[in-house]
């Protein structure tokens, strides 16, 4: 027998997609960080100072920054518009648009910033 949706504000949008936005970039920030200078042979090997290093992770984090902002703002005008549009908003759909919102904001987040790494080199 199939579980009943569950109505639900549609606040919860915004509430689930920030914060698994703000754990992808941070995994996402760290991992590359790591993992980029690491395969190309150190900081040195990319772009060749220090600095440039210490600017290519400003951009990164600036990016980050940038992306739990849109996911904000999108998550809180689909969840208003899903709401606005006559549905009962459940809780199956609300989970389903958070993880929607959290998915393209992330993958708009690899792209930046396989784009700066690639400006850089």
């Amino acid at each position: 027998m199939a579980v009943p949706d569950r109505p639900v504000h549609w606040s919860l949008v915004p509430l689930l997609a920030a914060p698994a936005t703000v754990l992808g970039v941070v995994l996402l920030y760290f991992g590359q960080s790591a993992l980029v200078p690491a395969v190309a042979g150190g900081v040195e090997g990319i772009c060749g100072s220090p600095d440039c290093g210490l600017g290519i992770g400003v951009m990164l984090f600036l990016a980050g920054v940038a992306s739990v902002l849109v996911a904000l703002l999108l998550s809180v005008l689909l969840g208003r518009a899903r709401a606005r549009g006559g549905r009962e908003l459940g809780l199956h759909l609300a989970l389903r648009d958070a993880g929607a919102v959290t998915a393209c904001v992330l993958l708009g987040y690899v792209i930046v910033s396989v784009l700066l790494w690639w400006m850089i080199g």
